[in-house]
């Protein structure tokens, strides 16, 4: 493994440096995981849907679970989650056009 990509080194494997401690500058979003909906489902059922999945995430067999395997689990809101998408499909998107990445 050359690098992780995180705002600072996993804990399973604390050895192995981020991204950003090789290249300065470096502020590529992390990956992450999440739940989507389609498009116009009901406030109430995205509500209670975020609810549940953060208390499941939030639960100590979950972090636990999460932890052994080297998942940083964390949640947000719906609004946060949807904010973030789109923050990351903008970066990656200047990534992929300076690098001059085409569609295949």
């Amino acid at each position: 493994m050359i690098a992780v990509n995180n705002a600072s080194r996993y804990p399973l494997i604390p050895d192995i440096s981020t991204v950003a401690e090789q290249l300065p500058g470096y502020e590529v979003p992390p990956g992450w995981m999440g739940y989507l909906g389609p498009a116009g489902m009901p406030a109430a059922i995205v509500q209670r849907l975020n609810s549940e999945i953060v208390r499941i995430m939030n639960s100590p067999d979950v972090r636990g679970k999460a932890a052994n395997i080297g998942f940083i689990a964390s949640t947000n809101t719906p609004d946060a989650f949807a904010a973030m998408i789109k923050s990351n499909l903008a970066v990656m998107g200047k990534l992929v056009k300076a690098a001059g990445i085409q569609a295949e």
